[in-house]
């Protein structure tokens, strides 16, 4: 597959992803909203890692490397690291905690 067409196969999972997110975040699903949140936030970091030629092969390495080669450079507010961060954290918390939210 092209690289352009893979990063648009990533955003418009993403795209997807956010919306489920929103649709649960109207019936009150928070622990479910937050995982979707983070795959949309996680599909949309791996195709801006593919414009640099790059790809997370886990999900600590998608934040890290979002990081390091988007953040740290300036190509992006640290924010955005931070975002996909917390949320990777969330989802787990979500995901495998008993008490979560």
């Amino acid at each position: 597959m092209a690289q352009r067409e893979l990063i648009r196969s990533y955003l418009a999972k993403a795209h997807e992803k956010a919306r489920v997110a929103l649709d649960l975040c109207a019936r009150g699903e928070w622990d479910d909203a937050i995982s979707r949140a983070y795959y949309a936030a996680y599909h949309a970091a791996q195709a801006a890692l593919l414009t640099e030629g790059q790809r997370g092969d886990t999900h600590k390495g998608v934040v890290m490397l979002f990081g390091l080669l988007l953040v740290k450079t300036g190509k992006l507010d640290k924010k955005w690291g931070k975002f996909l961060s917390n949320l990777k954290d969330d989802r787990e918390a979500g995901d495998y905690d008993a008490l979560s939210y």
